[in-house]
C-alpha cells in the first residue's frame, strides 16, 4: 500500500479528492480526521463515492473545517 506524507517539504496542496469506501472496512475517515485535526484541509475537497452516508460525513467534515479556518 502506498502512503502519502502530508508533512513533506513539497508544501501545501490546493485540492484533494476522496472516495469514502476503500474496500473491506477501510475508509478515508482517518485521513479526513487527521487533516482537520492538523489544520491541513485544503481549500478544495472533492468527494466521489456511491455511499450516501459516507458522502454526508466527508462533506460535513470538509464544510466545518472550511468555516472554522
Amino acid at each position: 500500500m502506498d502512503r502519502i506524507s502530508f508533512d513533506s517539504p513539497a508544501g501545501d496542496f490546493a485540492a484533494i479528492s476522496l472516495d469514502h469506501d476503500l474496500g473491506g472496512d477501510d475508509t478515508t475517515r482517518p485521513v479526513v480526521l487527521w487533516l482537520c485535526e492538523n489544520d491541513r484541509c485544503p481549500p478544495e475537497v472533492r468527494v466521489h463515492t456511491a455511499n450516501p452516508v459516507g458522502r454526508e460525513w466527508l462533506t460535513g467534515m470538509a464544510r466545518r473545517q472550511v468555516r472554522t479556518s
